[in-house]
């Protein structure tokens, strides 16, 4: 689980980068997985305690299998950043920003459609590039391709900022 918080600090993507595609792509080995779990064991956890009565195990299963996606995401966004298959290019004009607000942070998002892929994107950027786009202004993105098609950018290890308001 400690590897998985690293993968999320190291690795920045558009927002929500790779989610999409943990849901899509593991959803049926994850379930899998947890029914088989399930119905090998179902006998001895009721053997070993009489608290798991018959509506608690297929509970654990409801629980476990989104809790086992959730928790695949940074590992499949690790698998993504090892390899490189070249820049992504995002530019569109800005349509919305919007900001996140978490307990401890907040972040900055500027939503607008790529011109060549037709793609929304939703991109965290700093502050001062928030506060200095407005609705229309070309954002220009720039992130690596990774080994599964999805954008990522190393968080520390860039030269200068994924996003900027392009010249036009």
């Amino acid at each position: 689980m400690l590897l998985g918080i690293a993968w999320l600090v190291l690795i920045d993507s558009t927002f929500n980068g790779g989610f999409d595609e943990a849901v899509r792509w593991l959803w049926a080995p994850w379930l899998v997985v947890v029914v088989a779990y399930a119905w090998r064991y179902w006998g001895w956890m009721r053997e070993r305690t009489r608290r798991w009565s018959s509506w608690k195990l297929p509970l654990l299963v409801v629980a476990m299998h989104p809790m086992l996606i959730l928790m695949s995401w940074p590992h499949l966004m690790a698998i993504n950043a090892s390899g490189d298959r070249g820049l992504g290019v995002y530019e569109g004009a800005l349509q919305h920003k919007w900001i996140s607000r978490g307990r401890s942070s907040t972040s900055n998002i500027l939503t607008f459609t790529d011109a060549a892929s037709r793609r929304t994107v939703d991109a965290q950027v700093s502050q001062e590039l928030y506060d200095s786009a407005g609705i229309g202004a070309m954002v220009h993105c720039e992130y690596r391709i990774g080994t599964l098609g999805i954008a990522y950018r190393w968080r520390y290890g860039e030269d200068k900022p994924a996003c900027t308001l392009a010249r036009k």
